[in-house]
């Protein structure tokens, strides 16, 4: 499983409470099993006091880039402090929610055609609305003998 961190000087103990709970989160053997990991960050409004937790899913992936493995985070979500009211229900379904998005975002990211990727999650919205004017160059790659050959072409 990738790191658990609670990201904070401040709220340590609740931010490990958060963290407990989540790591009662897994997956079966299965082809999802991305060595999750999380991360835990109070959130404090603009008078210090605090509302909620940001909590970011870690798991293991190849870089998109060079193919090299190391945990990615995806982006933060927020739970609010009730999450203590109603059992944990709104920080596992957030959770859920985190780890679907990251599921999506590295299915777009492997699907190509031809090569090509056709569904890029890293590309900008300039790049996805006028893709006309932005030809730049795409790194794309294959697994052979379970090592990432990278191979540049122009899109």
């Amino acid at each position: 499983m990738s790191k658990s961190i609670c990201d904070s000087r401040f709220h340590i103990e609740e931010c490990q409470t958060l963290l407990r709970n989540l790591s009662r989160i897994d997956f079966k053997p299965s082809c999802l099993d991305f060595g999750w990991g999380w991360k835990v960050q109070p959130v404090l409004d603009e008078i210090g006091d605090h509302i909620g937790f940001l909590i970011y899913s870690g798991f293991e992936r190849p870089d998109t880039h060079t193919g090299v493995v190391s945990t990615g985070w995806g982006r933060a979500w927020f739970i609010s402090l009730g999450y203590r009211q109603n059992d944990c229900k709104e920080l596992v379904m957030t959770a859920w929610m985190a780890i679907g998005q990251i599921v999506e975002h590295e299915r777009l990211e492997a699907f190509s055609y031809d090569g090509a990727r056709l569904f890029d999650p890293h590309k900008s919205l300039d790049d996805l609305a006028h893709p006309e004017k932005f030809k730049k160059p795409e790194v794309t790659g294959h697994w052979k003998l379970g090592k990432w050959v990278p191979t540049e072409r122009v899109k």
